[in-house]
């Protein structure tokens, strides 16, 4: 949720060059860093499709944000650990409960250490 790990590894098990001439549309729940999604368009582009469009549910607003922008928001959301509403955390958080007041949670630092991977 804060920290980049690696550069972005894509394994694919379809034949990607049905992309050609076609339109894609990669839907991404929240975009943290835009790591993943700088290299995911590119290699996307490389198999020939008409157009290539990003829409992310949520974008953090950061300071030290990549130059990528999706091409549609639909929430900005602070630079903060963020779970909840099928957005998790080790698989923890997922299944929240939705209310009308509050879908998306903010997991706080001291939270954070309880659910660490051993």
């Amino acid at each position: 949720n804060d920290v980049v790990g690696h550069k972005p590894q894509f394994h694919t098990y379809t034949n990607l060059t049905s992309f050609k001439d076609k339109d894609v549309l990669i839907v991404e729940d929240l975009l943290d860093s835009g790591t993943t999604l700088s290299s995911l368009v590119p290699y996307i582009k490389s198999f020939e499709p008409r157009s290539v469009l990003v829409a992310c549910l949520l974008v953090k607003r950061r300071q030290d944000f990549s130059e990528f922008q999706p091409d549609f928001v639909g929430f900005e959301v602070p630079n903060r650990f963020i779970v909840g509403y099928a957005i998790d955390y080790n698989d923890f958080f997922r299944d929240i409960p939705v209310s009308k007041y509050n879908f998306i949670n903010v997991l706080l630092t001291f939270d954070i250490n309880n659910y660490q991977l051993h």
